[in-house]
């Protein structure tokens, strides 16, 4: 029977004076296998002398065959048999302590576990992979016997070669315990150790927005990321025409890169004989911003030649926050680069979207719900590189094929709009959940940037305590922090109004007749009074009955403390925290202390570091910053669990260019390949002077961090696929023990 054997990717190598390469996918092959190594596989007679947790070979007794998923079958369902050794993800089993006394979970590769058919216990009945369920079927106790184990299952049975067969593709089922001598290695089983397997390769963007042109009344961000997008009605630009509208007036696909990156002066800007379409007050807004921001604010770009937009002559750049910087090709090469996994989410926030005057939906359940539809249709356009990933099998397989894993999440205010529901009620709640998970929504913040009727939020930016008047009816609630919190940021509503212009504020207040208060006096810094409210308590336990992946940004020092607990009062189960940084000698409420840091590495989770922030009149913000970050949160998370969030589509700037660098150097070619410029249109980027102006230029950013830091330091983000494999599966287990 013909095997599915794993595919090998070339390693992406880092070296001081090589170049990042694009991993290419290989005949399929065995892996190799050590002679020391084959040695103690075919031995025959190696007993552990206790059972522990770890990956393993398990070969039959009766010959020189192994435990083996049928065809390497990722599916529930799939069978079991013996074969000969290949070391693929078919073989390689992990034991995982269960928690009940003696008995482990077997784990595969493909994230599935061994189970029992339908849980039943008789003789006879099959034995399959299954999606983790944490029942009788699922767990298994090793009695060692002379040269092995026998392997039981808690309801009674043994794991067994059916009749003794000793040929490949015998199948593996469930027996009573055997008392024939002659049918007794039948039965028997022998461990060895598989070290750490094959592991997945490639790093991890922990936050991303590829569809925020829809969020925020679809007029906040210009540009769509393909052909085949969803223009909004008024964003495509046509040119002076005295006789017609200058926009589209209803919405449409875009059917050019000419459509979906064309001119943005219909979104962006102001009113006028030849842009019927601009309009003055959303210009305005716009501009208030990024000149509050202090990044680019030119929206020029082609609009001369009637929306052709192939030059790129003014966006996007590094210090670009209202323009598209995820066009496929973008993100294909980004992918070509290493990057395996990416985290999608849709965002929204309704004030921005009525102060820049937008288009229905602005609220945030219709306009994330738009968002995740057209995500979806997006990576299955692409199909051909990337896919959405519902579990942690979906990573597994989608990786293991060559492509990127999509994960589709939401980073919005209020969940549900529940900020509009006055009696709201658990089943609400619960209901609303469910409907998210059935959407395809597989991580979210329980907490974004206003208070919600789950928790608090972080206290950090001005503009967003008028948004919590607006949507949450009240301003911050301000107190002054404990100095070992490390939270230096004062929260001062005249630094606000001085740094956003007049027409910026009236906008956004729209209508508020009353300001906000001035904090009282802190020596320390100011933090928001509230924590989780029991809706917020029951919200995350209820994602986390869902297995979905839950980030702990924008929450109040009190929300993420407590979520934090709540992680540890269930099962350990993983808790993220996927584009920040570490909150070292003073900082805001939004980054993270230490402690933190700490728990959300016991807990399994994932750190992603913030990888720009820089403004135009400052020198912070380059690959320098970065690495600086990287190397306190790495220590502090343990040398592992460590990834980049780069926020970008998110309203920051990504990485400035770094004075010095110098990453298409050709001075250590890896298998002929180098590291080409990108261009697209009539544009070549150059990351040494312009730094990471959209998301295609993400492997140079990676070769520039190579350069400054060398191999060992940045190998962990290529180990970042593995880590969320790890901690999706930790997730799953844990989410059957939430209470």
């Amino acid at each position: 029977m013909k095997k599915i054997l794993i595919y090998l990717f070339s390693l992406i190598l880092f070296s001081g004076n090589s170049q990042v390469f694009i991993p290419k996918k290989v005949d399929k092959v065995a892996p190799v296998i050590s002679p020391d190594t084959r040695k103690i596989l075919t031995a025959g007679s190696t007993l552990l002398p206790a059972m522990k947790a770890g990956k393993y070979f398990l070969k039959t007794a009766l010959v020189d065959r192994y435990l083996d998923i049928k065809d390497g079958n990722f599916n529930t369902g799939s069978s079991l048999q013996i074969w000969d050794l290949h070391g693929g993800w078919g073989q390689v089993w992990e034991a995982i302590p269960s928690g009940d006394a003696d008995y482990f979970y077997l784990k595969s590769e493909t994230s599935r576990y061994l189970d029992v058919q339908n849980a039943n216990p008789a003789a006879g009945i099959a034995i399959q992979m299954w999606s983790f369920n944490g029942s009788n079927a699922q767990k298994w106790k090793f009695i060692p016997q002379v040269g092995g184990y026998s392997i039981q299952s808690k309801l009674g049975t043994y794991l067994d070669v059916n009749a003794a067969g000793t040929t490949n593709g015998n199948a593996v089922w469930m027996w009573t315990k055997q008392t024939n001598a002659a049918l007794a290695n039948a039965q028997k089983w022998i461990l060895t150790p598989a070290g750490k397997g094959n592991e997945l390769n490639g790093f991890v963007d922990m936050h991303t927005h590829p569809m925020s042109y829809l969020g925020f009344g679809s007029k906040l961000f210009h540009g769509a990321p393909d052909v085949g997008s969803l223009l909004p009605a008024g964003t495509k630009y046509s040119g002076l025409d005295l006789l017609n509208r200058e926009c589209n007036p209803t919405e449409l696909r875009a059917t050019s890169i000419n459509d979906a990156l064309g001119c943005c002066a219909a979104t962006h800007g102001g009113s006028g004989p030849d842009n019927d379409c601009g309009n003055d007050i959303r210009h305005m807004v716009i501009a208030g911003m990024e000149d509050a921001k202090k990044v680019q604010e030119n929206h020029g770009n082609g609009c001369n030649g009637g929306g052709v937009n192939t030059s790129f002559a003014q966006w996007p750049k590094w210090n670009d926050m209202t323009h598209q910087q995820m066009w496929v090709d973008w993100i294909k090469r980004a992918h070509d680069g290493g990057l395996n996994i990416m985290v999608a989410l849709a965002v929204n926030n309704k004030t921005l979207a009525e102060a820049v005057l937008g288009d229905a939906p602005v609220d945030d359940k219709n306009s994330a719900d738009r968002q995740i539809i057209e995500m979806k249709a997006f990576v299955n356009r692409h199909n051909d590189f990337m896919e959405v990933a519902y579990n942690a099998s979906d990573i597994k397989r989608i990786v293991y094929y060559g492509k990127m894993a999509v994960i589709i999440g939401i980073e919005i205010d209020n969940i549900g709009n529940f900020n509009t529901i006055t009696n709201l009620t658990q089943g609400m709640i619960t209901n609303e959940v469910n409907r998210l998970y059935d959407l395809g929504v597989r991580y979210a913040f329980p907490v974004h940037v206003v208070d919600n009727k789950f928790g608090g939020t972080a206290v950090y930016e001005g503009l967003f305590n008028y948004s919590n008047r607006k949507e949450a009816g009240n301003y911050f609630s301000i107190e002054c922090t404990d100095a070992s919190e490390a939270i230096n940021f004062k929260y001062d509503p005249g630094q606000f109004k001085d740094r956003y212009q007049t027409d910026v504020l009236n906008a956004v207040i729209n209508g508020i007749t009353d300001g906000p208060p001035t904090p009282a006096y802190c020596a320390t810094g100011h933090k928001n009074t509230k924590g989780l409210s029991t809706f917020g308590e029951f919200a995350i336990k209820e994602m986390m009955k869902k297995g979905i992946l839950i980030d702990i940004d924008h929450m109040s020092q009190y929300s993420a403390n407590r979520t934090l607990e709540l992680s540890r009062e269930n099962g350990g189960y993983p808790i993220n925290s996927g584009h920040n940084g570490l909150r070292e000698g003073g900082g805001t409420e939004n980054s993270r202390t230490l402690t933190q840091v700490q728990k959300i590495a016991e807990s399994g989770g994932i750190f992603g570091v913030g990888w720009g922030g820089g403004k135009n009149n400052d020198t912070n913000g380059d690959a320098r910053s970065f690495l600086a970050n990287y190397r306190s949160v790495l220590a502090a998370m343990g040398g592992k669990n460590t990834a980049i969030g780069t926020d970008i589509n998110g309203l920051v700037s990504g990485p400035r260019p770094r004075p010095g660098a110098s990453v298409y150097d050709y001075r250590g070619k890896i298998k002929n390949t180098e590291l080409v410029k990108c261009s697209l249109g009539g544009k070549t980027w150059d990351y040494n002077t312009e730094g990471v102006a959209h998301y295609g230029l993400f492997p140079e950013f990676i070769q520039d961090l190579n350069d400054l830091a060398g191999k060992r330091e940045t190998d962990v983000l290529f180990k970042s696929v593995e880590y969320f494999a790890q901690m999706w599966e930790k997730c799953e287990r844990a989410a059957t023990s939430v209470r």
